[in-house]
């Protein structure tokens, strides 16, 4: 059967490749019953598709191989994506994998936020009116044996230490607190054999 609707050898290299669909290779099968020459350029292309494999394996088993996996990754450089790809990449497979995890951290820093705004109204607002503290007055326990003592610095801030004088029985320093007036302690006595 040699007339021009024999079988294109692309239609047979489909076939040997595996590449037909099964109703095109069962109607390819009932032509090659009956087509000696389809049969036999089949055969060719089988023969020609064996003897390239056999060449080429045996270039491949010719070749010398040492060292080529090293060479290549030797010539790889690391690729590190921007940030923007990385943190997509990471939102994605938290969703998709952890969501209980994800929505749990949402939830949280909800009920935080939550949390700070119901207790910002309860905290009482101790700055004066710069957003400073500001010192109304110093006093102490007329019993006690300790006194304040005010330092005030350039820019108008104090420090106001609690100093303990055993020897006086309390002192009071008014509002205008300035460092009390201490004498020196007296100078210790010689003791016997001692000049």
């Amino acid at each position: 059967m040699t007339d021009s609707h024999c079988t294109p050898v692309q239609q047979l290299s489909a076939h040997l490749d595996g590449e037909l669909s099964p109703a095109a290779r069962v109607a390819l099968e009932a032509h090659l019953g009956g087509c000696p020459d389809c049969r036999a350029r089949l055969a060719a292309l089988r023969s020609v598709g064996e003897a390239l494999r056999r060449r080429f394996e045996a270039q491949a088993d010719a070749a010398d191989f040492t060292g080529f996996t090293e060479g290549v990754l030797a010539r790889l450089r690391p690729h590190r994506p921007p940030l923007g790809e990385r943190l997509q990449v990471a939102f994605s497979e938290w969703r998709t994998h952890r969501p209980a995890v994800l929505w749990g951290g949402v939830g949280l820093a909800a009920a935080a936020v939550l949390a700070v705004l119901a207790v910002a109204p309860l905290v009482p607002d101790v700055a004066g009116e710069a957003g400073h503290p500001s010192l109304q007055a110093v006093s102490t326990d007329e019993t006690a044996h300790v006194a304040p003592v005010v330092l005030k610095t350039e820019g108008g801030d104090a420090i106001i230490w609690l100093v303990d004088h055993p020897d006086r029985p309390s002192l009071s320093l008014g509002s205008d607190a300035s460092v009390p007036d201490v004498p020196p302690p007296p100078a210790p006595r010689p003791k016997g054999g001692e000049l």
